[in-house]
């Protein structure tokens, strides 16, 4: 979309006559619907398609997702989350649900490199599409649709989401985890590279392997730190991945700001964590429960004067109402679908509002 001159140095009225003259394309953008509106004002988004995959499928036996794809309409591929390299992926559409002719073809080589992140542009109409010649994992297909665009700094933007089980979603846990959530409410590309079980180290270990272009880096560990005995330490120990909890926060940020000099990076605690189901938090070797970990997380982001959600009171696992309504696992450790609607993801779509910086739409 084009920018638009307003004249500021002008009278009120002549300023009001310039927004009022380029207001369709002001607010509407590529992809805007005019027939769309919330309070009469034209409104984008990127939709988002989440294709689960599985392995041993190969060509012939497709995974197919239902569909509305517009000739013209360009397309964005992205690996969503860690799984085995992929050799090749065809996205093959489908007409009419019987013919099948290659419409949106893109290449990969692993899960940092290929044919990902790149814009493909649909042939022809379809009412599915289906992913071929793969093995494990999770794709996405971005696409423009209608949502609200006003006072929206994130639309369009890519977020890599680091973390553990509380960030995955489309598999043992919640579904629809916070993360598709807030993409979808603020119309972002998001690469979810979080995996159940892993240690803040362990997460570290794979940044070197993924992409370059992200413009929001959240991390959420430390709830396996704290259930894996990792010492919690002292802000003044020294970056180190195999160190204490904050040495290896210390050296997880420093990492990720290294490789990521101009992506917004920010941390989120780990939230509070009831494994027997009997309203009592888990503590481990050092008699320390997760809130330990959560306020070294907010210390060591204050140090390096970065953005922090401290999400450990965000839902209470210790209430056995909340147990068994908001967790996936009889528990208190998992939020389920609802329990990410209700609780996580309005606060992390809050926060991102909040952190979002002025140059994205700004700067050139």
């Amino acid at each position: 979309m084009a920018k638009k001159t307003i004249d500021i140095s002008g009278t009120a009225t002549q300023m009001l006559n310039d927004i009022n003259s380029n207001f369709d394309e002001l607010y509407q953008g590529e992809g805007g619907d005019s027939g769309s509106s919330i309070s009469g004002l034209p409104t984008k988004h990127v939709k988002v398609y989440d294709v689960m995959t599985r392995g041993g499928q190969g060509v012939g036996s497709p995974v197919i997702v239902s569909c509305n794809i517009k000739k013209g309409t360009k397309y964005i591929i992205e690996k969503a989350e860690v799984g085995t390299n992929w050799d090749y992926e065809i996205i093959t559409t489908y007409s009419n649900g019987s013919s099948v002719q290659e419409m949106l073809r893109t290449q990969g080589g692993t899960t940092s490199k290929g044919g990902y992140d790149i814009e493909i542009e649909a042939t022809a109409d379809a009412d599915s599409f289906g992913i071929t010649s793969y093995s494990t994992g999770v794709v996405n297909i971005y696409h423009y649709d209608d949502v609200p665009i006003l006072g929206n700094r994130w639309l369009g933007k890519r977020w890599l989401l680091l973390g553990d089980s509380i960030s995955t979603e489309h598999g043992t846990y919640a579904q629809v985890g916070y993360g598709e959530l807030v993409a979808n409410a603020l119309g972002m590309y998001r690469s979810n590279r979080a995996v159940s079980g892993e240690t803040s180290a362990q997460q570290c270990a794979r940044v070197s392997g993924y992409g370059n272009n992200y413009d929001l880096i959240t991390v959420m560990v430390g709830s396996n730190d704290q259930g894996y005995n990792t010492s919690l330490g002292t802000l003044s120990d020294t970056p180190s991945q195999d160190g204490s909890f904050f040495a290896r926060m210390k050296y997880f940020y420093e990492t990720l700001r290294t490789k990521y000099p101009k992506s917004v990076i920010a941390f989120i605690t780990p939230i509070k964590r009831d494994d027997n189901g009997d309203g009592q938090e888990q503590t481990n070797a050092f008699n320390l429960t997760t809130e330990a970990y959560a306020n070294a997380v907010q210390s060591v982001a204050d140090y390096y004067s970065i953005p922090c959600l401290n999400l450990y009171n965000a839902i209470n696992p210790l209430d056995a109402t909340a147990r068994a309504n908001f967790f996936c696992d009889g528990v208190g450790l998992h939020p389920n679908d609802l329990g990410h609607a209700l609780f996580l993801a309005p606060r992390v779509e809050a926060f991102l509002r909040e952190i979002a910086p002025f140059y994205f739409n700004d700067w050139t």
